[in-house]
């Protein structure tokens, strides 16, 4: 009989044992999960610093690039100003051309 209250007793100390092992082993794969999740969501802050960095420079090649088209289509605009100035001229010395040459015509009809 003391026996038999000896091994309930163990076996009560035991369970108790079990269950205070299988707990610690729960808390630590909760811990492992937590640390999972941190190291997670540390890569995943660090790829969103990298991508506000990316999307900062693609903003900065954005605004050169607007600059430099603005800058082009100003040239384009003056270039197309100065092409039409010079046509006026080129149109002005043909004509200039066109009466000296009716001009020396005449003078040589004159001559004879």
């Amino acid at each position: 009989r003391v026996l038999r209250e000896e091994q309930a007793k163990t076996r009560r100390v035991l369970g108790k044992m079990a269950s205070e092992v299988d707990a610690a082993a729960h808390e630590a794969r909760n811990r492992e999960v937590m640390l999972a999740q941190q190291q997670q969501l540390e890569a995943a802050f660090e790829e969103k610093d990298a991508l506000l960095s990316q999307l900062s420079l693609l903003r900065n090649a954005n605004a050169s690039l607007n600059a430099s088209t603005a800058e082009l289509e100003r040239a384009i605009g003056a270039g197309g100003r100065q092409r039409a100035g010079l046509e006026v001229r080129l149109k002005s010395a043909e004509e200039a051309a066109a009466r000296a040459e009716a001009d020396r015509r005449r003078a040589a009809v004159a001559r004879g």
